[in-house]
């Protein structure tokens, strides 16, 4: 039986655990009693033979069997200098031992004897150690942002520190990571405070202290007592996770995270007395939600670029694991790992980096690169290996393989070296008809056109972290990003600020008379969503053509909205806004740039913009009067980071219907784009670089845009 099918009896169950627990004492480690407690009964009976030694016996055995586990098995021969990026890690680990710490982009102190685990590190306000139902942590009480606490206490720097001492055998690495992670244990007994609150950050913490003992067990600061509080905490931590998975409210990457947690400490530590049935829970989950959670496109069902990234993340982490194993369990995932991939790498713009489609929370499951979280390329490199697909990793820098070169057992790394990155297997567009992503490109180079276009369902099943982005569409000119998604770098703090990044306002796309397509209701909620466009694309080699529309609701009745795009290769990106309906109205294209406002050039009387080397020029039919204006805006390229920006605000106030409005995107190098009204929509004339003849766009509402010779255009 599919486990959310009783999801309210297993909501139940939990909620009558939390109650009995807040009346029992706080849990702590006392000694080898209770260390013994959490062991596989044969190595407990063993240990209990010496009581005196006890903590030495079980110490000596998880020292030698860590040689033989994952991940250390593979990396006690792995060449060093293969690592790419060694030197960052170690530079970083430096850092690190001195103290200056990154949470979310916030400079943070940390040290081994004053860090206080349970203190928001940038308000500075203190939590309760209270059993966790019973902590706030909304941001009037916190003061900031809870993920900028919780991201602290993911342990992503302890495991740093662990890879500089792999790295190095320098001891400070080590000790100050051990130190830390006991401190930590001290201050926060299972199930009490703030950090335990979130299951799926009690998974990704976790998981980075399997990989801080794979990483530091023959260090002399590992003594018999830290490793026997470690392995109590772990069994906790796992027993925890087991008991408060997600399912019945956060069924999303929460979900998969916890399993994944699970099997980590299955795998690092099998000789706890629960780790079998840990790991076959695992699996058993990863199993269940790859219908729930991989859309048939392979993108994450939420939709959102930075939670696609953890999704995918999840299972080619239980994937390397089976593998290094020798295990199939994950074979099941295969074809559906694939196509995750594959739609990460359509998505994936000229310069190497994704948009931020959606909420994305700025971490990673395990931090073992030293590229920006953004970046899926190093994920790419990783499945393309694990799946014997070169056509995965094409055009990918070679330098991308830290997280292969971590994960990824002899065999499969031998893979990634051979692997081709010139293998373009992909068409240079693809139509995500699940998730209503399409996405098209001159071709694979570095140099050329992008765009993507959002004409999909609001994503999440109406909650989550899906944004009011009907019609967003991402454009680049190689490295320069032109039309950006804004992201968001807030959660459950500044409600007005995190709505209006979340909201229809901060994305490239219309409005009409202020009408707004959603309205949220929480921060992870909306008591209305935007319509579902309807959509279609179609490649033609010279040029891709697509199409969406719908019915866009306002008081004074529905409009028919289609947005028609269409990327002709080598010259640029066309955009044209068909609106039809009773009149007059007041439309609005707003168009957010990946530039500050003193970074491009606005031209009103010219309907001309610039942005660094291009241009954008619109014009509108006979319908209405458009005003142009440049806003001051910001975007969150991450979770918690924000930089300057601008939007192009085109505005035609008492319009009367039907109106046309298209927007040119081109070289400002190349000769300038015409346009025309023409009978029931627009025309554009591209003149042509010097290999391409001059082309007529046509838009015509109820079809998808026609592209002709200038000669032959009607």
């Amino acid at each position: 039986m599919d486990r959310r099918s009783i999801a309210p009896l297993i909501r139940a169950r939990q909620e009558a655990r939390k109650g009995l627990e807040r009346w029992s004492s706080i849990p702590r480690w006392r000694g080898a009693d209770d260390t013994l407690a959490v062991l596989a009964p044969g190595l407990a009976r063993a240990a209990r033979r010496d009581s005196r030694q006890a903590l030495r016996v079980v110490a000596d055995t998880f020292r030698a069997n860590a040689t033989t586990r994952y991940p250390r098995v593979h990396l006690a021969t792995r060449d060093q200098s293969s690592l790419p990026d060694a030197a960052d890690i170690i530079a970083d680990g430096e850092r690190l031992v001195r103290g200056d710490w990154d949470a979310l982009g916030a400079r943070v102190r940390v040290s081994a004897d004053t860090v206080e685990w349970r203190t928001h590190p940038v308000s500075l306000v203190r939590t309760p150690a209270l059993h966790f139902s019973r902590v706030s942590y909304g941001t009037d009480v916190l003061g900031g942002d809870v993920k900028f606490l919780w991201e602290l206490n993911r342990h992503a720097e302890l495991l740093r520190l662990a890879q500089a001492y792999w790295l190095t055998r320098r001891p400070e690495f080590a000790r100050v990571a051990i130190a830390l992670l006991e401190s930590w244990i001290d201050q926060n007994p299972p199930g009490i405070g703030i950090n335990w609150i979130s299951v799926v950050d009690v998974a990704l913490r976790t998981m980075a202290w399997c990989w801080v003992w794979a990483l530091t067990t023959d260090c002399d600061a590992w003594t018999d007592e830290r490793i026997g509080r470690l392995l109590w905490s772990v069994g906790r931590a796992g027993r925890f996770i087991a008991q408060y998975d997600s399912v019945h409210h956060s069924p999303n990457t929460h979900l998969t995270g916890e399993a994944l947690g699970l099997i980590y400490i299955a795998t690092v530590f099998p000789e706890l007395r629960e780790a079998d049935s840990w790991r076959s829970f695992g699996t058993r989950i990863l199993r269940e939600e790859v219908p729930h959670q991989f859309l048939a496109d392979g993108m994450h069902y939420e939709r959102c670029t930075g939670y696609h990234r953890y999704h995918l993340e999840f299972y080619l982490h239980a994937l390397a694991i089976a593998r290094s194993g020798g295990e199939s369990w994950a074979d099941g995932f295969c074809d559906s790992v694939g196509l995750g991939a594959e739609a990460s790498a359509q998505l994936r713009r000229p310069n190497g980096t994704w948009p931020v489609f959606g909420d994305e929370d700025g971490g990673s499951t395990l931090r073992l690169g030293t590229r920006d979280v953004a970046d899926q390329s190093e994920l790419l490199v990783v499945a393309a290996s694990l799946l014997d697909r070169s056509d995965l990793r094409a055009g990918i820098d070679r330098k991308a393989t830290s997280l292969a070169w971590w994960t990824l057992d002899d065999e499969a790394w031998a893979r990634t070296g051979a692997l081709r990155t010139d293998d373009h297997r992909f068409v240079p567009s693809a139509s995500l008809r699940a998730s209503g992503y399409y996405t098209a490109r001159d071709d694979w180079s570095v140099s050329a056109w992008y765009c993507a276009v959002d004409a999909g369902p609001h994503g999440g099943e109406a909650t989550g972290h899906a944004h009011t982005d009907l019609g967003h569409v991402e454009i680049a000119h190689g490295r320069q990003l032109i039309t950006v998604d804004p992201g968001c770098p807030v959660y459950t703090g500044e409600p007005k600020r995190r709505n209006w990044f979340r909201g229809q306002h901060a994305h490239a796309g219309v409005t009409i008379d202020g009408s707004e397509l959603a309205v949220p209701s929480t921060p992870f909620g909306w008591a209305r969503v935007a319509p579902t466009p309807a959509a279609e694309a179609e490649d033609r080699e010279s040029h891709w053509v697509c199409r969406l529309w719908y019915a866009y609701p306002t008081p004074r009745g529905d409009v028919l909205h289609e947005r028609q795009v269409v990327l002709v290769r080598s010259q640029g990106v066309v955009v044209c806004d068909l609106l039809r309906g009773g009149g007059p109205r007041t439309v609005t294209v707003r168009w957010p740039l990946g530039a500050s406002r003193d970074s491009v050039c606005l031209d009103a009387s010219a309907s001309r913009l610039t942005i660094g080397d291009s241009r954008v020029r619109w014009h509108q039919s006979d319908g209405g009067t458009v005003t142009a204006a440049v806003e001051a805006t910001r975007r969150s390229p991450r979770f918690g980071v924000e930089a300057d920006a601008s939007a192009l605000v085109l505005t035609a106030i008492n319009a009367q219907l039907p109106l046309a409005i298209a927007a040119a995107f081109t070289a400002r190098s190349d000769p300038d784009v015409a346009m025309r009204q023409a009978e029931h929509g627009m025309d554009v004339m591209l003149p042509g670089a010097a290999e391409v003849g001059a082309l007529t766009i046509s838009f015509r509402a109820g079809a998808l845009p026609r592209v002709v010779d200038a000669d032959r255009a009607p």
